[in-house]
C-alpha cells in the first residue's frame, strides 16, 4: 500500500473537486494574487505563519506611517474597534476579548491567573502541544497543584465523539479545576468535538462550588478561521487563539475570549493597557508592535468581504482551493471526530507523489530538514510531502504541505 492508498483508507485524503468556491462568482486568481506567494509553490503550510493579504500589510504600513507622525497617540479608539471586530467574529462581545502576542502567551495567562489551589489538578491529553502542557505545568508548579496527561482516543483515524467524551467523562475527577484540550490537533489532524466535552465538564460541575468549578479551556489556533464555527459559541468557558495562521493576521497576534460567566475566577499576570473589562484587563500591557495589533481587524475585514453571506468564510473558500479541485477538508463525522488533513490534485494529474521521509517522526514544511521541535521523541508517524503536479497549461507546481498521523 503506499502512502496515497494509506491516507484515503484512513479518511483522511480528501481530494474530490468541489464547486463551492466558484459559486459565488469570487475571482480566486484575484485572492490569490493579494498574497505573496512564492507562485512556484503551492503551500499549504500557512498554519505556522500565514502570509498576509494586501489589505493587512497595508494596514499595518498605514498605522505605522501614523505612529511615526504622532508616536504619543496610541489611538485607543483603534484597539476597541480590533475587541469589536475579533468578538463579532467569534460570536462573542469585545468585552470578551483579551489581546496576546500568541497562543502560548495566552495559554500562560490563563493558566497562571486561574485561580488555582494546592491539591487541584489541571487536566490535558497527550496530543496538546507542548508548549500547552508546559503553560499548565508552570502554572501548577506555582501553587503546589497537579498536571495529569491522559489520552481521549485510541487511534486518530478512528476517534469518535462516544470515545472521546467517556474518556473525558471517566478522568475527569473532583480535583480537576480545568480540563485543556485542543480544537484542532497539530499533531494528529483530529477535531476534538468541543460541544461534547463541554456537555462532560458541565456534568461534572454539577453540584459543585464556584472555586471547585471545572473550566474547559480552548487552545484553538488551528481552527480559528478553518473551521466554520462560533468559537465563542460551543460550550467552552476559555478560548486562546494566534490570529496570525488561518485569520492571516499580523505576525506577534492573538486573542483569549474568556466566558463572562467564569471571567472572576482568572485573575491577571501583569499590569495591562486595558480596563474596559475583567477580561480585557488579562492581556498584558506595556509597549506593544501597536501596527500589528492594530491590523488585526483588517484581516476579520478580508474574509468577510470575500463572502458577504458569512461573516466567518473558512478558509478553503478564502483560499479558493475548492474552486481549483484541490481541497476539500475533512467534515466532523458522527460518531467520528473529524480531520483537517488537506491534499491536492488536478485533473490531469494521477496523484501526489511524495518524497520518502523517516517514519516515526514528525516533520514540518518549515522545518524541511528535520523534525518539529514539538514533536521530539514522538513515535506516531508523520511526512513532510513534497510533490509535484502538472496543472493546466502544461505548467507545474510544487506543493508542500505537512500531515501527521
Amino acid at each position: 500500500m503506499d502512502r496515497r492508498d494509506f491516507l484515503a483508507g484512513a479518511g483522511l485524503l480528501a481530494v474530490a473537486p468541489t464547486a463551492s468556491s466558484a459559486a459565488r462568482g469570487v475571482d480566486w486568481g484575484a485572492v490569490r494574487r493579494e498574497f505573496r506567494l512564492d507562485p512556484a509553490l503551492t503551500n499549504l503550510g500557512l498554519f505556522y505563519l500565514a502570509s498576509n493579504p494586501r489589505e493587512v500589510r497595508d494596514a499595518v504600513d498605514e498605522f505605522r506611517r501614523r505612529l511615526d507622525s504622532n508616536s504619543h497617540d496610541l489611538m485607543p479608539e483603534e484597539a476597541r474597534e480590533v475587541a469589536v471586530a475579533l468578538g463579532q467574529y467569534v460570536g462573542g462581545a469585545a468585552d470578551d476579548i483579551a489581546f496576546v502576542p500568541n497562543t502560548t502567551i495566552g495559554l500562560s495567562i490563563v493558566y497562571g491567573g486561574l485561580k488555582l489551589r494546592a491539591g487541584q489538578e489541571l487536566l490535558l491529553n497527550d496530543q496538546d502541544h507542548a508548549w500547552h502542557q508546559q503553560a499548565a505545568r508552570l502554572a501548577a508548579g506555582r501553587v503546589g497543584a497537579n498536571v495529569r496527561v491522559g489520552t481521549l482516543f485510541e487511534n486518530p483515524a478512528k476517534a469518535t465523539e462516544d470515545e472521546i467524551a467517556t474518556r473525558l467523562r471517566n478522568s475527569i475527577t473532583p480535583r480537576t479545576r480545568a480540563v485543556g484540550i485542543t480544537w484542532v490537533q497539530s499533531s494528529t489532524g483530529v477535531r476534538m468535538p468541543v460541544r461534547a466535552c463541554a456537555s462532560v465538564v458541565a456534568e461534572a460541575n454539577r453540584g459543585r462550588a464556584r472555586e471547585d468549578r471545572c473550566l474547559l479551556v480552548v487552545d484553538g489556533v488551528h481552527g480559528l478561521a478553518a473551521v466554520d464555527d462560533d468559537a465563542a459559541r460551543m460550550g467552552a468557558d476559555v478560548f486562546v487563539a494566534g490570529t496570525h495562521k488561518w485569520l492571516f493576521g499580523p505576525r506577534g497576534t492573538g486573542m483569549v475570549w474568556v466566558n463572562p460567566e467564569v471571567s472572576d475566577q482568572i485573575v491577571p499576570l501583569l499590569p495591562s493597557l486595558s480596563d474596559r473589562s475583567p477580561t480585557a484587563l488579562l492581556g498584558p500591557g506595556g509597549f506593544h508592535a501597536f501596527e500589528q495589533y492594530y491590523a488585526v481587524r483588517a484581516a476579520v475585514r478580508f474574509h468577510q468581504r470575500r463572502d458577504p453571506r458569512s461573516r466567518r468564510p473558512h478558509a478553503a473558500r478564502r483560499l479558493g482551493l475548492r474552486g481549483h479541485g484541490v481541497l476539500r477538508r475533512s467534515r466532523p463525522h458522527r460518531p467520528r471526530a473529524g480531520g483537517t488533513v488537506a491534499a491536492e490534485k488536478h485533473p490531469d494529474h494521477h496523484g501526489v507523489v511524495p518524497h520518502p521521509v523517516r517514519a516515526g517522526r514528525h516533520v514540518d514544511p518549515q522545518h524541511p530538514g528535520g523534525d518539529r521541535p514539538d514533536c521530539a521523541g514522538d513515535q506516531r508517524a508523520g511526512s513532510l510531502i513534497r510533490g509535484s503536479s502538472a496543472v493546466p497549461g502544461g505548467s507545474s507546481r510544487t506543493l508542500v504541505f505537512s500531515i501527521c498521523t
